[in-house]
Formats: C-alpha cells, sequence, structure tokens
C-alpha cells in the first residue's frame, strides 16, 4: 500500500452519560443498554467485544444518531445531536460521523471513484459529486488505501477486502471526526482480515478520527489502547 498522506481530520470528543435503551418484548421490556457512560478524547480509538445480543451495535446505531436512547445524553464534538431537528440532524451525521458496516453497502450499478463521492451529494454545493476538491480527495484516499487502479471498476469486479476498503475510503471522504465501525472484518478470510485491521490502526494514527470498532475478534479489538467489553447492557472500558 502506498504512503500518501490526506488531510487529516478534526477528531471529535465523545461524551455519554446515563445512557439507556429499552425495547418492548412478550416478556416485558427489554433493557438492552443499561446506564452507559464513558468518554473519548479527540483521537481515541476504542475496541468493542461481548456476546451477540449484548448491546453493540445498538450503542452504535445510537451513537451514529441512526437510533434514540430512551434515557441519557450523547455529545460529540460538544453537540448534542439529540437536540437537533430531523433536519439538522441528517446533516449533522452527514457531515460528523463515517460509517463502516460488515456488509460495505456499495452500490453495485456505480464504479469505485462514483462510490466515494455519494456521500458528497447530500453535502451541499460546496462538495458536491463534481467539486474538483472532492474528486482529488477520493483520489487521494483511494491511492492512500492502495486502490488507484480500481477507481473505474465495479463493486462486482472487486474483492470482499477490496470492497472494505472502498468502504472505508468513502467513510473518510468528508473527513468526519468520529469513524464507526461494525464487525469490519467479519466477512473477511484471517489474512484480509488483519489486513483492515492494519487499515483501522492506520486511520486512526493518519486520519485522527475517533475511531470506535464492534468486533467480535479478539486478535483485532486487542490492537487499540483502550478496550471495552459490554455484556448485560454494560460496557467496561479499559
Amino acid at each position: 500500500m502506498n504512503e500518501v498522506s490526506t488531510p487529516a481530520t478534526e477528531a471529535a470528543t465523545v461524551s455519554v452519560s446515563g445512557l439507556k435503551r429499552v425495547f418492548p418484548a412478550r416478556s416485558g421490556p427489554l433493557v438492552v443498554l443499561d446506564d452507559l457512560s464513558f468518554e473519548l478524547a479527540p483521537g481515541d480509538g476504542l475496541s468493542i467485544v461481548g456476546p451477540s445480543g449484548c448491546g453493540k451495535s445498538t450503542l452504535l446505531h445510537i451513537l451514529g444518531t441512526l437510533d434514540r436512547p430512551d434515557e441519557g445524553t450523547v455529545e460529540i464534538g460538544g453537540q448534542n445531536p439529540f437536540q437537533l431537528s430531523d433536519t439538522e440532524l441528517s446533516h449533522f451525521r452527514n457531515r460528523n460521523i463515517g460509517f463502516v458496516f460488515q456488509d460495505h453497502y456499495l452500490l453495485p450499478q456505480l464504479n469505485v471513484g462514483e462510490n466515494l463521492l455519494v456521500p458528497t451529494l447530500a453535502a451541499g454545493e460546496k462538495a458536491s459529486l463534481n467539486s474538483e476538491a472532492s474528486i482529488e480527495r477520493a483520489k487521494q484516499l483511494l491511492e492512500w488505501v492502495g486502490l488507484q487502479d480500481r477507481v473505474d471498476h465495479f463493486p462486482g469486479e472487486l474483492s470482499g477486502g477490496e470492497r472494505q476498503r472502498v468502504a472505508f475510503a468513502r467513510s473518510l471522504i468528508l473527513q468526519p471526526g468520529l469513524l464507526l465501525c461494525d464487525e469490519p472484518t467479519g466477512n473477511l478470510d484471517p489474512e484480509t482480515a488483519k489486513s483492515i485491521g492494519d487499515l483501522l490502526i492506520k486511520i486512526q494514527k493518519e486520519q485522527g478520527a475517533t475511531l470506535i470498532v464492534v468486533t467480535h475478534s479478539m486478535s483485532l479489538a486487542e490492537r487499540f489502547d483502550r478496550r471495552g467489553y459490554m455484556e448485560n447492557g454494560r460496557l467496561r472500558i479499559e
């Protein structure tokens, strides 16, 4: 992978206090998150492990403003996004939070370069699909993840690891202060998973975003300076 520097982002402080999320169930209310509180300094990297169903993905969805807590507060970069209107919240999410999921969610009808630029469509005229600055950043990011020769390829022409690298590059196109990853190596073979783990560490060190990774892989989790374990809706961070 080529050593190419891309513009660093301004990492976000993440502050969570008294977070609670409850879902209705036939047997009674199901408490998925139970009084979670923690804080990450700008540029921190945190991995979270725990058994299936313990609330890891629910926490990530709330931090990503895709779900709302029943109690407690979340602040990202000093802003409580749940105090915003729906339109303001959508804009906040697009500009401040990057997502990488187990499935890459690339659009099959678009080539790699076009997929990278999709988030810019919702970011306004200054970061539009035809913006020279956005196109240049997309080129830099593809070179940074070692896929500069795949810019005109379609997702179906890429390996699983290559598609995941494109997803990482896409998540960084608007230089978010917070990057959330949900099982980013879950569908990959061990060798490819290791290379994606290398990329995650590289993102934290060189891109500057505050990084939270939910994973079942202990080998990936142990590569982060801060590690969390979730069980019964509670989070313990080392």
